[in-house]
Parts: C-alpha cells; structure tokens; sequence
C-alpha cells in the first residue's frame, strides 16, 4: 500500500472507512494509574517481570549437539520475529499524540517494549495506550507507559492485536482468531472486542510459526454469561452441530467438555467455551465466509458476550518473514502472490 494511502488512514474514519468489530458487552478498561481489579496483578506483574528479566538475559552458550543447539535456539528465533514484527509495526505505524490500543502476546509485547524506548529516548511523545486486558494493563506498566481508557479518549488511533492465527488467503480477507491463549491470564474477549471497535485502524501482528494459515481451523473460544450458560452452549452447539464440538474452558488439565471441578470463571461473571471444529471453520458443513460464521455466532441470544474471530477488523497485518526474510505487511483485500497461487 501506498504511503499516500497510509496517510489518509490516519486522516480518520472519513478519509478511510474501515469495519468495526461487534462489543457485545462494554468495556471497562484500567484508567492511567488505577490499580488492575484482579486479584491476580500481582502476579501478573510478577510473571512480566520474570519475562523481561529473561528477554535481558544473555544467549544461551553454544550446545554440545545439534539437538540441544535447536532447543536452546527456539527461544530467541521467536523473540527475534516478535521484534522485527514490533519494528516494522512502530515504524509504520507509530507517531506523536496518539492514542492506541495494546492486546496480548509476545508480539505485543515487544511493540510496548519499543514504544517505551521511543519515548524514553525522545523519538517519540505524548503516546497513551489504553490496554485490552489485565495483562496488556500490567505490560504497559511495567514500562511506565502512560495509559487511559477508551471513554476518555474518544477513539483509538490505532488497535494492536496478536493473533492466534491469521488467514491469508486468495481474497486478502486477514480475519484472525484471538484467545485461545490461556497464559498468563484468561483472555478478556469483550474488552479486545471494544477496542477494535474503537480504532480507526485495526493491526494485527503475527510472529508465531504456524499462525499465517489459508483457512482458519482448530478452537474458537467464546465467552457467554456462567450463569445459565448451559442454554448459550446449547444454541451454539445447535449451530456448529456435525463441524464442532463445545468444550467448556476449565482452571484445571485433564477436565472434561463440561469444564471438570473448576470451570473458568471471570471476576465480571463470565465463562469461556472453546468450539473445536473438526476441520476448517465451517457452517453447515460448509467453507462459509467468516463474516457470515461470525454473524451466527452473533445472533445467538441472551447469555452470549463476545467471541474471538475477528472478521472484517483488520486493516493490515504485520506477518514475520521466514528464515532470513524481512517481516512484511499484508493489507486486506490484497492477497499475497503465494495466496493467490503464485510464487
């Protein structure tokens, strides 16, 4: 895409209309220096710390065998594609007085990580951030990232998502699923949902091995009220009924469909269920569109808060090169050569 066209991106939603994504609940994001409402901040804070103390660590010495050499490795491969997919996206992106939106994952992460040292170093100011999740809240203080809410600013410049996997596919539709990560806390889906919902760009950024799929597959986590949960589940299940199987998210390994002795539970009252497709995403044993699998999910009635397939949201994405190979950008509706069947 053309910097021009970038540009009037920025100009706001009338120069560039862009999508939004369905809130079904609103959010209550942290406001700037208000303490996170969970009780586990602590140990979130505390989990982060860890995490940037190992980022700051030293390479691991050279292996005595090759397959100790590729497991010592791993580790710094992914952080070094988070970083270059962090680079590109502030590059790109990233500018004075504005305010975005953070989700999670080590992508992001390591985009917080460069904002905060743009800032620092005087490149950039006057940059606020409003987080997507408990998590995303505890990273962006661990930097000392100025932060506020979606109600105070009005509208987010941009929104900054991690995806769990991402579609790039022959219509260059970039739909993504988040939530499926459980670490370091339980996904806030009605919050991200609200922040995409909020930004005139949406950005998703995909650095993990394995997330650039052509069809989206695997689990589609969607949270519903717990109470009475049960009939929420069983209208989606109705739905998906031959392509998937629900599966309630529990705290515990080894738990049943039915989440086991301790199902997930959220501090606002909330519970998640996973809707495993045996295949691809399918409706009615169809490839459907994700717009249209995203809209029946949609009109499941009362019980049902947000889901995590993001469809028709993003506007670009930032997808990490492969070996030796620069990140690149992908914008919807621009399909890549390898998409579309070239080379």
């Amino acid at each position: 895409m053309a910097l021009a066209q970038l540009s009037a991106s920025w100009a706001g939603p009338a120069a560039r209309p862009l999508p939004k994504a369905l809130c079904f609940k609103p959010a209550q994001p942290h406001a700037a220096g208000e303490p996170l409402a969970c009780n586990q901040s602590r140990a979130l804070l505390r989990a982060l710390r860890q995490e940037q103390r190992r980022r700051r660590q030293p390479a691991p010495a050279a292996a005595t065998s090759d397959e100790s050499a590729s497991e010592a490795d791993a580790p710094s491969s992914s952080e070094a594609r988070a970083r270059a997919v962090a680079a590109l996206a502030a590059d790109t992106f990233l500018r004075s007085e504005i305010t975005i939106g953070v989700g999670t994952g080590l992508a992001v992460n390591c985009l917080l990580e460069e904002l905060a040292a743009r800032l620092g170093a005087g490149k950039l100011r006057g940059v606020r951030v409003v987080p997507a999740s408990d998590a995303a809240a505890a990273e962006a203080a661990l930097h000392g990232i100025p932060q506020t809410t979606v109600e105070e600013a009005g509208r987010l410049d941009f929104y900054f998502e991690a995806a769990d996997e991402l579609a790039e596919d022959a219509e260059g539709s970039l739909a993504f699923i988040v939530g499926r990560r459980q670490q370091p806390a339980q996904p806030q889906l009605h919050r991200a949902r609200a922040l995409a919902a909020a930004a005139t760009t949406n950005v998703v950024l995909a650095s993990e091995p394995g997330v650039v799929v052509p069809r989206l597959g695997g689990s589609l986590p969607v949270a519903i009220e717990e109470e009475g949960w049960e009939e929420t589940a069983e209208e989606l299940d109705d739905i998906f009924l031959g392509d998937a199987e629900l599966w309630r998210r529990s705290t515990e390994e080894g738990a049943g469909p039915r989440g086991g002795d301790s199902p997930y539970a959220s501090p606002e009252g909330h519970t998640l269920v996973d809707i495993r497709f045996y295949e691809g995403l399918k409706l009615f044993g169809e490839n459907a569109d994700y717009g249209s699998i995203a809209r029946e999910i949609e009109s499941v009635g009362q019980g049902l808060v947000a889901h995590g397939l993001m469809a028709n949201v993003a506007a670009v994405a930032v997808v990490a090169g492969g070996e030796g190979e620069p990140a690149r950008l992908a914008w919807r509706g621009e399909p890549t050569a390898a998409a579309a069947g070239g080379t």
